[in-house]
């Protein structure tokens, strides 16, 4: 299938299909070949982890969409989107260096781990934890913001890049009970008190910012949850 005009893309897939963690190879393949032949007029993607497992294979979709101005990635957890996702949506200090997403405008990331009801954790490797958790650094987040935070005089100069960042949306809710690390050692520490203020200020400027870190922990092992808010904007 061939769709050359086509401008929105939403690919979601329902949060009980855990079992779609294990084995995303054959839609990520299938979703960048499709991307490839109509990608060209794509302006609106929003996207769920189901149909990439790592931060490679979202780099890779990613790469088949250079004119995608707004982005919205869901995942029950962080795969896809650590550190080394927003290391390559960062500009660099080189303006010659090639552009990532030269059109995006929004960004917007939600991890919601209370829809996993499985409780199964993404096995992240050690390799790509990031000091001490399975988790991006917050500070890469902040870095990737501000970088795309530059003037218009600035794009044309210097970048190969149509749009500053405008707006963006962080939303992550993470199970207490994980037994593989502390979660509100990084949602105090690494993201309340290395990154939030940067964020604050960056809203002061004129970023459209939302961003809300919390945990939560299962009042009766159903649907009913008790949510503790560590960073709120």
């Amino acid at each position: 299938m061939t769709l050359p005009s086509l401008t929105q893309l939403e690919l979601l897939i329902a949060e009980e299909n855990v079992a779609y963690w294990h084995d995303a190879a054959p839609l990520y393949s299938s979703l960048r070949e499709f991307l490839q032949r109509c990608s060209s007029q794509l302006h609106t993607l929003k996207l769920s982890a189901g149909f990439y497992s790592s931060d490679e294979e979202l780099l890779q979709i990613l790469s088949t969409v250079p004119t995608v101005a707004h982005l919205e990635l869901r995942s029950l957890q962080f795969q896809g989107c650590m550190s080394s996702f927003f290391h390559s949506l960062t500009l660099s200090e080189n303006p010659r260096d090639d552009v990532f997403l030269p059109r995006l405008a929004s960004l917007r990331i939600c991890i919601d781990e209370r829809k996993n009801s499985s409780r199964l954790l993404w096995d992240s490797g050690p390799n790509s934890w990031v000091n001490g958790f399975p988790f991006p650094d917050p500070v890469d987040i902040l870095s990737m913001v501000r970088s795309r935070r530059i003037s218009a005089s600035e794009r044309l100069q210097q970048y190969e890049i149509r749009e500053s960042l405008t707006s963006f949306d962080f939303e992550v809710y993470l199970d207490r009970k994980r037994d593989d690390c502390l979660v509100e050692d990084w949602a105090v520490v690494n993201f309340g008190r290395n990154a939030e203020p940067g964020f604050r200020a960056l809203a002061k400027d004129g970023l459209d910012l939302k961003l809300r870190v919390s945990s939560f922990w299962s009042k009766h092992h159903g649907s009913e949850w008790n949510l503790h808010d560590h960073v709120k904007y």
